[in-house]
């Protein structure tokens, strides 16, 4: 139906007349705006609207008083004429003036990234907005606080878009949504200087410099999937473009190895010794890279092998594919991609594997392995794993592996890995280890385009790429890295309990999987609770891995050290470029020192 109703300006949205049904949403907007005591059901609505309201691009409505002309007392004739002006009238209700039909507004890059900057500065204008007007409405500030305290309502405060496809959630920062705008806030005039010249230049404030250059890299993180969603829109990701992932994203996770690499190697870690007095440590000693991760799962997937051997248990390399939905491009039959995101595809495969894990322990089938997660040429993700399982139980566990993953016919690939059936194949016999290795340790250690392009995928969406089945300790077993060189007599100067003797020991000879075994058996972690307030007055109990103890006992194992990094880069950048392989430096570094 067209509308009669005539706007004050030019409806932005050429596309999309405003009809009766776009009139009647907005104008339920409009009272939900002006209303000063919402419910608790009506915060997230009310948050969105205020969150338009900000941005022109996405501004439905428009709110002012009614105007009428006034005249000077006393004055008459020309005179009053020529002085005349325009007086607002406050005690008159607004006047409503819609402007456009509601619409999204995203990373729509039809062309390759490059500027960010004009990016950086709409985001920190709105997070600036937003932050005045939440701040100084104590109903709004107390229906947040109140719905931050319940998981649900929390996870959708947080799924919020604030500006085009970045979400509260792309925050890194405890407490409540008001609590990421305030770690996040840069006043009106810091971002009028950072608009009108380079805010990396000198002249804008560390503090303010140092937000920028966050907000910069969480919108070249969101803003880099969009452009790949476009691409895979278009089919320029695949057998029919460029595969695995496009150019300009192994470029960009090219950079970023780089920007870390330097980060690790200008990096030290200071804490306080024994003595009182200050220690450093060079981060780069220690920090989990991907060159020591692939030496790691190497040492591991080996034990496993002699571990099964010894169980008697055989060996079958399976390889799980997603359902047709989440193929944006795939190589046979018709497209019935759904728009959903390699991510989606990851945890689409994670969801199967817990279910069958569920089974295997339900009928009691014991079962060793590992898993490893790769890269269609259409970005949609595939799992590979090898498991080790006892010859009677073999055909249960297969059966429930079609129950879970078993789509449609080629879904599942199963393959027996053992002499007879390489013989059989006239191929040349493989240990187990080496089926399920060579896709992990590509991704890890290889520089091909394709190895990098895998990686590149698993860092943007961020998903595993690998894991191990049952109840492992990979972070004990790291903790345990500093003794690895040490002589029984120091050893026995630092531990007094056999439990945590016996540890270093299965450590020192690389026995894995008997290592987590005896851990689960006898060592349980401490957990130390605090309880904080945040800017906002949100309360909240932030759980703190301190240690390890042997159970049933006092005797204890700290790896939590108070500690912090000092970076010193020639450019005088001092924030952290930390992410992908490098988020598990701290746990790491409390570790080490």
């Amino acid at each position: 139906m067209k509308s009669t109703h005539n706007a004050i300006i030019a409806f932005k949205n050429k596309k999309q007349d405003l009809t009766k049904e776009n009139l009647d949403e907005i104008k339920s907007d409009i009272e939900l705006f002006q209303r000063s005591e919402i419910h608790a059901d009506e915060l997230i609505s009310k948050l969105k609207i205020i969150i338009s309201q900000l941005n022109n691009a996405t501004k439905t409505f428009d709110l002012s008083y009614p105007e009428e002309v006034a005249f000077v007392p006393f004055m008459v004739g020309q005179e009053a004429y020529d002085h005349r002006y325009i007086r607002e009238l406050r005690d008159e209700p607004k006047k409503q003036h819609v402007l456009q039909s509601k619409r999204r507004f995203d990373f729509e890059y039809r062309e390759k990234i490059e500027d960010y900057d004009k990016e950086v500065i709409a985001l920190g204008n709105i997070i600036s907005q937003l932050f005045c007007f939440i701040a100084i409405d104590p109903c709004l500030k107390m229906l947040i606080i109140e719905a931050s305290k319940v998981s649900v309502s929390k996870k959708e405060l947080d799924n919020i878009e604030i500006y085009k496809n970045i979400k509260f959630s792309d925050f890194r920062c405890s407490g409540t949504i008001l609590d990421k705008l305030h770690e996040y806030y840069i006043d009106y005039s810091t971002i009028t200087s950072a608009a009108s010249k380079q805010f990396d230049g000198r002249s804008i404030d560390g503090k303010d410099k140092k937000i920028l250059r966050r907000l910069k890299r969480i919108i070249r993180r969101v803003a880099r999937k969009q452009r790949e969603i476009h691409l895979l829109k278009k089919r320029r990701i695949g057998d029919s473009g460029q595969p695995y992932c496009s150019d300009e994203l192994l470029a960009y996770q090219q950079e970023k190895d780089i920007e870390q690499q330097e980060f690790l190697d200008n990096t030290e870690v200071i804490y306080t010794g024994n003595d009182g007095k200050e220690q450093k440590i060079a981060l780069a000693k220690f920090a989990l890279t991907d060159e020591r991760k692939a030496s790691e799962i190497y040492m591991k997937i080996k034990d496993l092998e002699k571990e099964a051997s010894k169980r008697g248990f055989i060996s079958l390399f399976t390889t799980f594919t997603c359902p047709a939905e989440f193929h944006s491009n795939p190589t046979n039959g018709r497209n019935c991609w759904d728009g959903s995101t390699p991510r989606q595809a990851s945890d689409w495969l994670s969801k199967q594997l817990v279910s069958l894990n569920k089974d295997r322990e339900r009928y009691g089938i014991e079962t060793l392995g590992m898993w490893c997660k790769e890269a269609h040429k259409d970005q949609c993700v595939h799992m590979h794993s090898i498991f080790f399982v006892s010859p009677e139980q073999a055909d249960e566990l297969i059966a429930l592996i079609h129950k879970h993953y078993s789509h449609s016919l080629n879904a599942v690939k199963i393959v027996y890995i053992s002499d007879e059936e390489a013989k059989k194949a006239g191929k040349k016999g493989a240990s187990p280890a080496s089926y399920i290795t060579k896709y992990v340790i590509k991704s890890l250690r290889e520089k091909s385009d394709e190895s990098m392009k895998n990686k590149a995928v698993s860092r943007l969406w961020g998903y595993r790429m690998y894991g191990f089945f049952g109840k492992t300790k990979t972070m004990l077993w790291r903790t345990f890295d500093r003794f690895f060189n040490k002589e029984p007599h120091e050893l026995r100067a630092v531990f007094k309990n056999s439990v945590f003797l016996k540890l270093v020991e299965l450590r020192q000879s690389g026995k894995f999987w008997e290592f987590c075994k005896y851990a689960n058996e006898f060592v349980q972690s401490i957990i130390i609770e605090h309880e904080e307030i945040s800017w906002s007055g949100f309360e909240f109990i932030r759980k703190l891995k301190w240690g390890y103890r042997v159970k049933g006992t006092d005797d204890c194992l700290r790896t939590k050290f108070d500690c912090r990094l000092k970076t010193a880069f020639d450019n005088g950048k001092l924030d952290s470029p930390i992410s992908g392989p490098f988020l598990q430096v701290k746990a790491r570094l409390n570790s080490a020192v």
